[in-house]
């Protein structure tokens, strides 16, 4: 159950990243996307507190904060990978969950950072 909810919690992260980069590539209010999915019921609260890191430039994810965020990282691939492996027994889960997996740090800002 544990794997189950954290591969869905990812996945949410995963994809209000790639939601919030869409729409401030071109211009948009990222608020207006936080504010739809609230609206429509698919903002879960672990993903509402994770969109903050979202706008957040790179040169300010450094000491403290960037090792927290690395961790955090580290917890999430270990997560992942785990559910990976139990999700082969199923034969179509685990490309998927590799993919979230190979993107935390980047999702994170911590990408090619070292712990």
């Amino acid at each position: 159950l544990k794997l189950a909810i954290n591969v869905m919690t990812y996945a949410q992260f995963a994809a209000a990243a790639t939601g919030h980069d869409l729409l401030t590539g071109v211009g948009g209010d990222p608020e207006s996307l936080w504010t739809a999915l609230r609206g429509l019921g698919q903002l879960g609260a672990l993903t509402d507190s994770y969109r903050h890191i979202l706008g957040i430039p790179a040169a300010h994810i450094t000491g403290d904060f960037a090792a927290t965020l690395q961790t955090q990282v580290g917890i999430a691939e270990k997560d992942l990978t785990l559910a990976r492996a139990l999700g082969e027994t199923r034969g179509r889960t685990g490309d998927m969950v590799e993919a979230i997996r190979d993107s935390m740090a980047a999702l994170y800002g911590v990408e090619g950072r070292r712990p």
